[in-house]
């Protein structure tokens, strides 16, 4: 539903760009296999609501709508709609990167979770009986493995569970602007502390650019991102930094004390206020995807060998401790 929202928008674009007016936008879009979004933007002008209302009434992705809210103050409507398109086209592009990447150790994961509620919820039963009705004594060794083996289900269950919470607890922390909670995961974690501050770099970052690219000073780019920004959960990110300029502080001292920017993000701030040349932050933002693809892959190399040797000792328990024993009762029948 999203990707063909998101289509619908590439639409509204390119007949903008012709120079289309809404109604034959409206019409050609209708056309193309999307009358439930134009009747509904027939039914919202008819209520005498303009197109940016309308845009932020419609069910398109909530990126989308947090960042067309922001362009649509500074350009004209086109504009605001292709720069929010982009943005939300690179996320979803860098996303569907990750998940594809991501989905192998995920599914070694998932088939080492099923195999071990296998062993446990059948196979153990099974040989519990096979030894009882022949009789076989457990040394001490083979009853550790089982307690191993019933141990590891149990195991994988609660790091699932503890990284589940702990994802929905971060998400939950920046997306609700719960700041006390923030601090607590910067002070006391590295490596959340490093996703967190990137992820505040990068955001910041692209809204810092678009204004940037349109020879705004740094007093004006922070001012503009305070008075515009009214949806996005780097908010009280921006509050802080505007309200230490307005204090008069300097904005490279400002940024380099800020606890929730990242240190490559710092040292690009301090470059571009140092130099007299074209200034973007579009090669910091390209540079932070592909450090989080090369984190990605670097993840992965790491992961797999790990749960491929996981794989391999839990294979050779279950064979010490279920076939082996099995096999000097028949050998000794």
């Amino acid at each position: 539903m999203k990707n063909k929202l998101l289509s619908f928008i590439d639409l509204l674009i390119f007949f903008f760009n012709q120079g289309y007016s809404l109604q034959e936008t409206l019409d050609f879009c209708s056309l193309l296999n999307y009358e439930k979004e134009v009747k509904e933007i027939k039914n919202y002008l008819n209520q005498g609501l303009s197109l940016d209302e309308i845009f932020i009434m419609l069910p398109f992705p909530t990126l989308f709508k947090e960042y067309y809210s922001f362009f649509k103050n500074e350009f004209t409507l086109e504009t605001a709609l292709k720069k929010s398109i982009e943005i939300c086209k690179k996320r979803d592009e860098y996303k569907n990167i990750f998940l594809k990447k991501l989905a192998y150790p995920i599914i070694l994961l998932i088939f080492l979770f099923v195999f071990s509620i296998f062993t446990v919820f059948y196979l153990l039963p099974q040989v519990e009986i096979l030894f009882n009705d022949f009789d076989i004594q457990k040394s001490f060794i083979i009853q550790c493995l089982f307690v191993l083996l019933h141990a590891i289900p149990i195991f994988l269950t609660l790091i699932t569970i503890i990284n589940i919470i702990l994802m929905i607890f971060i998400y939950q922390s920046i997306a609700k602007q719960k700041f006390n909670q923030i601090d607590f995961l910067i002070n006391h974690t590295h490596f959340i502390k490093k996703l967190i501050c990137k992820y505040y770099s990068l955001k910041f970052a692209i809204y810092y650019n678009e204004l940037l690219i349109q020879h705004y000073d740094t007093t004006s780019i922070i001012e503009t991102l305070y008075d515009k920004i009214t949806d996005s959960d780097i908010k009280m990110i921006v509050y802080e930094l505007y309200r230490l300029i307005v204090n008069g502080h300097d904005f490279n001292l400002a940024v380099n004390d800020f606890p929730y920017f990242s240190d490559d993000f710092k040292k690009v701030i301090s470059i571009i206020q140092n130099s007299h040349e074209n200034q973007s932050l579009e090669n910091y933002i390209q540079l932070t995807f592909m450090q989080l693809n090369q984190f990605v892959s670097k993840f992965i190399k790491i992961i797999v060998p790990l749960i491929y040797g996981f794989v391999a000792t839990f294979v050779i328990v279950v064979y010490v401790s279920i076939i082996i024993p099995m096999m000097n009762v028949v050998s000794n029948l």
